[in-house]
């Protein structure tokens, strides 16, 4: 090789090299940017950066740019591994939640049990949380802090008095409410099974109230570095297992609040068979069980997740629903007049996140005239006091940021 040549050939590295570092750092912008709450859009392009980086290093830095075209031939046994691979795992993976192995037995679901046996309380998904949903030292942002102002004392109805409770425990509250014009509901035609399902059936993926309350809104803290105080108050309520029954072809609660260390009772107190399909990126946590008309089957979902997973029953396309699963009790659901209470939160500076199905993290939402979240998660601040109520008051959110894209 000339000399000449090397220098050509050094030049030509260090763009390809350049062109790499480019393609990883956005990569890393793709990772962190609102694509990945579209987790199909997020990680395909992921893969095509990613085969992208494959197919530079390959051609340029393994110089298969300047071999012989006969040594092509010694790439085609390893593309036909490759291939056979991928076609070996597919129904693996398509089916790796109807056969266990050995190491996954302990987070597989239980024995098909019957309705009637089942002591698993029912949820109701108005106004919910798991009692009746990152720590950040950051201090509470002013328009935040102008929405609570006068309302930090108001209280809370809890079944009990825990004023003897050791250590500092404050409440969070607020209505989420649609601006703009809002959208009418999508009506659902079941294709099978008519005569056991809700008719007429609506689409939930969006339910504004006659007073503009916004319903199914799911708002938790943001993961936390370090454990969280649970307060007695919870305590009864997380030993019990959660209900998620299938009603009349639909998933009853549409979203179902849970932590770690609770069991989700899938029942089906309908006449015709369902399935729940459980889908998570965290392997433990996805489940595929069929589910006889009149029985349950017990599951557990052992890890944390960053936002509500999707359940779906493939014998019935139309059939929907969402699970949060996260360590610590503090999440909620909003009712139908919008509203959400979370009690009993350990004091101090907290960051919380807002999610809705068809917006993902939401980010536009409105208070006291200021938008209160912040970045691409909508985080928000909040000061939690002792024996006091942070009311974030009326939170606007625009309808077109909350339709189905």
């Amino acid at each position: 090789m000339s000399d000449h040549t090397h220098v050509n050939r050094t030049k030509l590295f260090a763009v390809i090299f350049a062109i790499l570092l480019g393609l990883t750092i956005l990569s890393f912008g793709v990772a962190n940017s609102s694509l990945m709450d579209q987790p199909v859009r997020g990680w395909t392009a992921m893969l095509v950066i990613s085969v992208a980086k494959a197919i530079l290093v390959i051609v340029f830095f393994m110089h298969l740019k300047w071999e012989s075209n006969w040594k092509f031939v010694l790439t085609i046994p390893a593309a036909v591994m490759s291939a056979l691979l991928v076609l070996v795992l597919i129904p693996d993976i398509g089916n790796r939640t109807k056969s266990y192995s050995n190491d996954r037995q302990k987070f597989a679901a239980y024995e098909v049990l019957d309705v009637a046996s089942s002591s698993s309380a029912d949820q109701s998904n108005d106004a919910e949380t798991l009692g009746e949903s990152s720590s950040s030292k950051k201090e509470a942002s002013p328009s935040v802090a102008a929405a609570q102002s006068a309302k930090s004392n108001e209280k809370i109805t809890v079944e009990k008095s825990y004023d003897d409770v050791p250590g500092e425990w404050g409440h969070l509250k607020g209505r989420f409410i649609a601006s703009g014009e809002i959208p009418v509901r999508k009506e659902i035609v079941p294709d099978k099974d008519k005569n056991a399902c809700e008719l007429p059936m609506y689409s939930r993926d969006l339910v504004v109230g006659s007073d503009r309350g916004i319903k199914n809104i799911v708002v938790f803290l943001t993961k936390p570095s370090t454990p969280l105080a649970i307060h007695p108050f919870y305590d009864s309520k997380m030993s019990q297992p959660v209900s998620l029954d299938n009603q009349r072809c639909r998933f009853e609660p549409h979203i179902t609040l849970m932590t770690t260390k609770q069991i989700l009772s899938v029942k089906n107190s309908d006449e015709v068979g369902h399935n729940a399909n459980i889908t998570s990126f965290n392997d433990p946590n996805s489940h595929n069980v069929g589910i006889p008309a009149g029985a349950h089957v017990d599951v557990q979902l052992p890890l944390i997740e960053t936002r509500p997973i999707t359940v779906s029953c493939t014998a019935h396309a139309w059939m929907k629903g969402y699970i949060m699963v996260r360590d610590e009790p503090y999440m909620a659901i909003t009712s139908k007049t919008g509203e959400f209470e979370i009690k009993y939160l350990p004091a101090g500076e907290w960051q919380i996140q807002f999610w809705h199905e068809n917006a993902g993290y939401v980010k536009s939402a409105v208070a006291g005239g200021k938008t209160i979240t912040v970045g691409r998660k909508g985080l928000v601040d909040v000061t939690i006091k002792d024996k006091e109520v942070f009311d974030l008051g009326q939170i606007e959110i625009p309808a077109s940021d909350l339709q189905a894209k």
